[in-house]
């Protein structure tokens, strides 16, 4: 008889945890259900873009990002407050970097009732390896916000396809990218965009 009533309690509890993770579903899995399927993201490296500035004699290119942080209030020490703070404006600004290099995934379900927009979600999702950033300024101002000026090197490919730059040793053209290719830095074009994606 115990056993009976455990399995019973054991059946009732797992359809219990089934429904309580079905009404948990956001509004952007929920669209699928009302016809929006959702997109999956592309291959990265078929995203192609127009990115900011000239690639130097190596075909490198600096992309600087800012990121933000504020003094948590929860901090026990004006010490602690500012170091939390400095850590956020970090993740802050690998966040964006990783978004400027390697794009953003968007999800967006927009639905519009009778001419009046009825519900808008928007969900962006990144989610990389950065490698070789730099941090060139940590500032704090009066009003307790946090930042950090970071930036990192990147090579572009005729195609605009971006690979991570490891190490800054392009004087003379002597690069660090051997994590890609075991040379030193190719000359810019066709051939040196080959050579950094096998």
């Amino acid at each position: 008889m115990f056993v009976k009533n455990s399995f019973i309690f054991a059946i009732c509890l797992s359809l219990l945890v089934i429904l309580a993770s079905c009404s948990g579903l956001n509004l952007l899995n929920a669209s699928s259900s009302r016809g929006v399927g959702i997109l999956k993201p592309g291959d990265q490296n078929r995203v192609f873009g127009v990115y900011p500035g000239k690639p130097d004699q190596c075909g490198m290119v600096t992309i600087k990002v800012i990121g933000k942080g504020v003094y948590p209030l929860t901090a026990v020490s004006k010490q602690q407050a500012l170091y939390l703070a400095e850590r956020s404006a970090e993740a802050d600004a690998y966040r964006k970097l990783s978004e400027k290099v390697y794009g953003v995934y968007v999800q967006a379900y927009t639905k519009v009732n009778n001419g009046i927009l009825d519900n808008d979600a928007i969900q962006t999702q990144v989610e990389t390896w950065l490698r070789g950033t730099e941090t060139t300024k940590a500032l704090i101002s009066e009003d307790k916000l946090s930042e950090v000026h970071m930036q990192v090197k990147v090579f572009v490919s005729p195609g605009d396809i971006l690979y991570t730059y490891f190490k800054d040793q392009c004087n003379n053209c002597q690069s660090a990218n051997v994590y890609f290719t075991g040379s030193t830095c190719p000359s810019s074009g066709p051939q040196a965009a080959n050579t950094l994606a096998q």
